[in-house]
């Protein structure tokens, strides 16, 4: 039998906070993604906003106070509060998802003398993650259902919430 207790929560409730070796495992993650959430901040073709929902993710299964700390900051706490409690962005971080994703496409045709295969595989990813974009609600509509084609979460997505209490 294991010292640690599960990661990932059952249906409907909050996930359960790691122990041992898993909760620093968790915490280092989480502080790597703060991390490249930063340097995001500052350089155009990395995002900021999915990084810091993973750190997020990971502190709210490691450590309660970094996840406190990462909402109560100014810069990136609302947008990280606003998707864990209704699951919405502004249009304005969908904007910035855009111009990003299509610039660093852009740059990477332009610059990068990719070949056939490689241009093919950008493009391909890029369709992805503008489709992911586009899909998301955004703050201030009412959300879709959870499972329906306008939400890209499954009906029983993970919460983020801070985890229970055994």
């Amino acid at each position: 039998m294991s010292s640690e207790r599960r990661d990932e929560p059952e249906s409907g409730s909050a996930p359960v906070s790691a122990t041992g070796v898993r909760r620093w495992l968790y915490v280092g993650a989480g502080l790597v993604f703060v991390g490249l959430g930063l340097v995001g901040a500052f350089v155009p073709v990395l995002p900021t906003t999915p990084f810091l929902l993973l750190a997020s993710w990971a502190f709210v299964r490691s450590e309660p106070r970094l996840h406190r700390w990462l909402l109560d900051l100014p810069g990136c706490g609302p947008l990280v509060r606003e998707w864990e409690e209704r699951r919405t962005v502004s249009r304005g971080a969908k904007r910035a998802a855009y111009v990003t994703v299509v610039a660093a496409i852009g740059l990477s045709l332009a610059f990068g003398n990719l070949s056939v295969p490689l241009v093919a595989l950008l493009l391909g990813l890029a369709a992805i993650g503008l489709t992911v974009v586009y899909r998301l609600p955004v703050t201030g509509q009412a959300p879709p259902e959870p499972g329906s084609r306008g939400n890209p979460l499954p009906p029983e997505a993970p919460s983020f919430r801070e985890p229970s209490k055994p």
